[in-house]
């Protein structure tokens, strides 16, 4: 090519070749997946504190010794905690949040490692990734505050078991950060182990250890879904959440959906003794940290109400009994709070209860209420769309009681069986 000899020729050469460049440049720009950074929430659970001594239960409230909300989760110091949780969405990139939520005094952490579980404690081989926290290996956890891990390139399919290990080389502090079986399991063995293929001779529960969080980015990826709700949503694999997850997979809608189910939840009451602590302060309280405060959140599924409506006069429980407006309000309190954040909110209608072994946790004036707040959750169309839990899980000759296959025994709580049925009412096709 001739050198044009003049300046405007050359300039307007000049603008022709950054013109083919940028071209080039953006057309390479916008054929990366625009989800590719995308950060989602794979698991979750809520912070709650622990109790500091074992309440008295009656007889047919007891579980099977150390499986239970009730149980003492013991100290940690110089030891690795290793907990399994189930990922609902995966991706090539992950990292963790720590909380040190409950805690007076900092949270040492010493050092911090992920891999992909394959049995047991142990981890597949070639999966082993130390964390970092701003570059460094170890970090202080402020009381009251969360740590974010940086991110770390590891292959995790979705509906995956994870493995993450703490290292606590000092006393954590004495109010705990924890939740009782957010884990598939947890394993604990004195020293630093995080970086063991297997621990052996670990001492196991079901708590997880200041660990509230787990993120993941990946291309597929849409967003997170949040399940907020209690003791019927809370826990692991098996619960309705992580069902949800499994089946939008299947329509290859690659959706995190994150568990902050809490036992014995409310959406407006909470106690303020050690005993009733641990079902954690209302829903309306703790939106901004376990909704509004996940990464890249589109729908939230409100799935609480019924301990509103059962606990008081329950275990003693002095509150006065609510009224339907009452839980309505906070219902929508909670539709308010959620469109002001632009995220697209459906509600369930409350499954039933009747006879239910939890002494004073049901009465005949509290199915009136529990029918009034389902009929206008149903007929007031002020959420975004509902899920029809109660229809779904009721015996079809007696409604206000769970059907016998979904019962898990106690007559409020569905089994695995219920949990599934659950996952399946609801429509798909919501969540674009």
């Amino acid at each position: 090519m001739v050198a044009p000899k003049n300046f405007l020729a050359r300039a307007l050469l000049i603008a022709g070749v950054s013109a083919v460049l940028l071209t080039s440049i953006v057309g390479k720009v916008f054929t990366q997946s625009p989800n590719a950074d995308l950060w989602v929430g794979s698991w979750s659970c809520s912070p709650v504190p622990p109790l500091t001594q074992a309440p008295p239960l009656p007889p047919e409230m007891k579980p099977p010794e150390g499986d239970s909300l009730f149980t003492i989760p013991p100290p940690v110091a110089n030891a690795t905690v290793r907990m399994i949780v189930r990922g609902t969405a995966g991706g090539d990139k992950v990292r963790i949040r720590v909380s040190n939520f409950y805690g007076k005094t900092p949270l040492q952490v010493g050092a911090a490692h992920i891999a992909l579980r394959e049995a047991g404690s142990g981890i597949k081989s070639g999966t082993d990734r130390a964390l970092t926290f701003g570059g460094q290996p170890s970090i202080a956890v402020a009381p009251g505050a969360i740590a974010l891990s940086d991110p770390v390139a590891l292959s995790i399919p979705p509906n995956a078991d994870i493995a993450v290990s703490l290292f606590f080389p000092e006393a954590t502090p004495e109010k705990r950060t924890v939740h009782f079986n957010a884990v598939e399991e947890q394993y604990t063995v004195p020293g630093d182990a995080t970086g063991q293929a297997r621990l052996e001779s670990a001492r196991s529960a079901k708590w997880a250890y200041f660990l509230v969080g787990l993120d993941v980015s990946g291309a597929a990826n849409r967003g997170t879904i949040v399940a907020i709700g209690d003791s019927i949503t809370d826990g692991g694999g098996l619960r309705w959440p992580a069902l949800l997850a499994a089946r939008l997979l299947t329509q290859k809608k690659h959706y995190g959906v994150l568990n902050q189910g809490i036992a014995g939840n409310r959406i407006l009451g909470q106690g303020a003794d050690d005993f009733s602590a641990i079902f954690g302060v209302n829903a309306l309280a703790r939106l901004e940290r376990d909704v509004f405060g996940q990464p890249n959140v589109k729908y939230l599924i409100l799935y609480e109400g019924i301990n509103d409506i059962g606990l008081p006069g329950a275990f003693g429980d002095p509150s006065p009994p609510v009224t339907p407006a009452q839980v309505i309000a906070g219902m929508r309190q909670v539709i308010t709070r959620a469109r002001e954040h632009g995220l697209v909110i459906y509600g369930a209608t409350l499954a039933p209860f009747e006879g239910t072994v939890l002494p004073g946790y049901y009465t005949p004036e509290k199915e009136v209420t529990r029918q009034a707040v389902n009929q206008w959750i149903r007929g007031a169309r002020e959420f975004d769309g509902y899920f029809d839990f109660d229809k779904a899980l009721q015996d079809p000759a007696h409604p206000a009681r769970l059907k016998a296959e979904y019962d898990s025994g106690d007559h409020l709580h569905p089994n695995d069986a219920g949990e599934k049925a659950m996952s399946e009412a609801i429509d798909l096709s919501r969540f674009k």
